[in-house]
C-alpha cells in the first residue's frame, strides 16, 4: 500500500514541478487530487486489514503539515501552492508504524526540504546570472553604490567584532564578524537578481490568482497595492477588463524541485538505508 502512494505521489509531484515551471504556480486541482486519492487509498487498505493505523497516519500527517505549512506561509517562505503541495505530501512520507517514528520522517523531511531549498535556489540564482553576466553585474553595481553606506556600516562592525575576537580569543566573534561584513553582499546580489531577473512586464489576459505585483496600478478611481499574497480573484478580473497595459509582476524561482528532491531524500532512506540501519521502524 505504501508503496502504491508513494509511486502516485513522485509522478504527482514531478507534474506539480513541470507546472510549476511552465505556468509559475502549481493548480489547486493537482494538490487537492493527491490528498483524496492518498487519503482514500489509506482508508481502503485500513477497511481491508482491519488495521486503522494506515488511515489515521494519514491524517496526523495532513494535520501536522497543514499546520507547518501555514506557518511556512505567513512566514512568507512558501506561496500558496507550495504550502497546498507540503500539505498533501503531509498525507503521503508517514510510513512508519509509530507516531513517534513518523514525527522524526517529518523532522528529517522538512530538514531535507530547507537544505535542498538551500542549494537549489543558490544554484538556479548563480544560473541566472551566469546566463546574463553582463546585465548583472551593471544592476549589482547600481544596487552597491545605492547601499553603499551600509558596507561601510557593516566593515565597521565587522573590524569590531574581529579585534574582540583577537583580544578575547573567541572564535565565535570571529565568526559573527564574517557574517556581519558578507550580510550587505547577500543583500544586494538578492535585490539585483530580482531586479534583473524577476520583475517582468506581463500582458494583463496572461495574469493568473497569486501573482505579486512590483509596483501599484492605478484603475479608475481605485489603486491596486502589490501584496505578498498576490492577486486575488477579483483583482485579476478587475485588471483583465478594465486594465490595457501590460502589468510589472514580480516572479519567485519556482520552490516545487526542493519538495521533490526531498521527497526522493526520503524515499533513498527508507529503501537503501533503513534495512541496514533500522531507521523509522521501516
Amino acid at each position: 500500500m505504501i508503496d502504491m502512494i508513494i509511486i502516485l505521489a513522485l509522478i504527482w509531484v514531478v507534474f506539480a514541478v513541470v507546472q510549476d515551471f511552465k505556468h509559475r504556480e502549481i493548480a489547486n486541482w493537482l494538490n487537492f487530487s493527491l490528498i483524496i486519492f492518498v487519503i482514500a487509498i489509506r482508508l481502503f487498505y485500513s477497511i481491508f486489514t482491519g488495521d486503522y493505523n494506515y488511515i489515521i497516519f494519514g491524517l496526523f500527517g495532513l494535520g501536522v503539515f497543514f499546520i507547518i505549512a501555514h506557518l511556512f506561509y505567513y512566514a512568507r517562505v512558501f506561496a500558496g501552492g507550495d504550502a497546498k503541495l507540503m500539505i498533501a505530501l503531509g498525507a503521503v512520507i508517514p510510513m512508519a508504524n509509530t507516531f513517534y517514528n513518523n514525527a522524526l520522517i517529518f523532522f528529517v523531511f522538512i530538514i531535507a526540504l530547507l537544505f535542498a531549498g538551500g542549494i537549489y535556489s543558490l544554484a538556479y540564482s548563480f544560473a541566472l546570472v551566469f546566463v546574463n553576466r553582463k546585465k548583472f553585474a551593471g544592476e549589482f553595481k547600481k544596487q552597491f553604490y545605492s547601499h553603499e553606506k551600509y558596507f561601510f556600516i557593516a566593515l565597521g562592525l565587522a573590524f569590531t567584532f574581529i579585534i574582540l575576537a583577537i583580544l578575547l580569543g573567541t572564535f565565535i566573534l570571529a565568526v559573527v564578524s564574517l557574517l556581519i561584513f558578507i550580510i550587505p553582499f547577500l543583500y544586494v546580489y538578492t535585490k539585483s537578481i530580482e531586479k534583473t531577473y524577476m520583475i517582468n512586464y506581463v500582458e494583463p489576459k496572461k495574469l493568473t490568482i497569486g501573482d505579486w505585483l512590483a509596483e501599484p496600478i492605478k484603475i479608475g478611481n481605485k489603486t491596486i497595492n502589490p501584496h505578498w499574497e498576490g492577486l486575488n480573484e477579483n483583482q485579476v478580473e478587475l485588471i483583465k477588463t478594465s486594465y490595457h497595459k501590460k502589468v510589472l509582476i514580480k516572479q519567485g524561482i519556482p520552490f516545487s524541485p526542493s519538495f521533490l528532491m526531498a521527497f526522493l531524500i526520503i524515499l533513498y532512506i527508507k529503501y537503501f538505508m533503513s534495512s541496514n540501519w533500522g531507521f523509522w521502524g521501516l
